[in-house]
């Protein structure tokens, strides 16, 4: 695992994660339910490779009404999770697996072995989350991913909003994690076939 200090969202980290496969986005790999390789695969190797052919176009999302409600609310998350553990989380930028291949911008590193997702949803989507006690499929590659690139023991999921009790949920390797594995080394392979066609790789 390398990680790279710099801040999330501004031009450097950008730039390091420009055509690089990244756990937010492993949803388009591996279909959360049934763990299979997704039908999506094809479109964000397409995306990728975009990206990388016109890297100014990556940088024009300026988020949504979720995306800013996640930014404003993050901090206070991370500070009730530091308090209820008894832990400094370590804030990071954006880390690459051994090989540079894959990445991932944590919310925080923990300790030696963890690590921390924070999602900030609305009332009604928090109420669904705690209810069913576990990592919400939609964000479990994320998770999984998230434990791959970094090659840590576990992985914290954390859904916040105010007025609720949060939901902590710990995440260990599994069988998903296996399955994303063989998916991801698929994808690589894929990705890699399909760039070669765009840019030329350095020898």
């Amino acid at each position: 695992m390398r990680i790279l200090e710099v801040e999330q969202g501004s031009p450097e980290w950008y730039q390091a994660r420009l055509g690089v496969p990244t756990a937010s986005e492993f949803s388009s790999i591996i279909t959360p339910k049934r763990g299979e390789y997704a039908a999506a695969a094809d479109t964000y190797i397409n995306q990728l490779i975009d990206e990388l052919m016109r890297p100014q176009a990556g940088e024009s999302f300026g988020g949504n009404r979720h995306t800013q409600r996640g930014k404003d609310l993050e901090p206070d998350a991370r500070e009730l999770y530091a308090f209820d553990r008894d832990v400094v989380p370590r804030q990071v930028g954006f880390i690459l697996n051994d090989a540079g291949t894959l990445g991932c911008s944590p919310d925080s590193m923990i300790d030696l072995d963890g690590g921390l997702e924070i999602k900030c949803p609305d009332g009604p989507t928090h109420v669904k989350w705690v209810r069913a006690g576990i990592v919400p499929e939609e964000h479990k590659p994320q998770v999984h991913g998230s434990l791959i690139i970094t090659g840590r023991a576990w992985w914290d999921f954390m859904s916040h909003c105010p007025g609720y009790e949060p939901l902590i949920v710990r995440v260990t390797p599994d069988d998903f994690t296996k399955k994303l594995q063989a998916h991801l080394d698929r994808f690589l392979i894929e990705y890699q076939a399909a760039r070669a066609k765009f840019i030329k790789e350095a020898a």
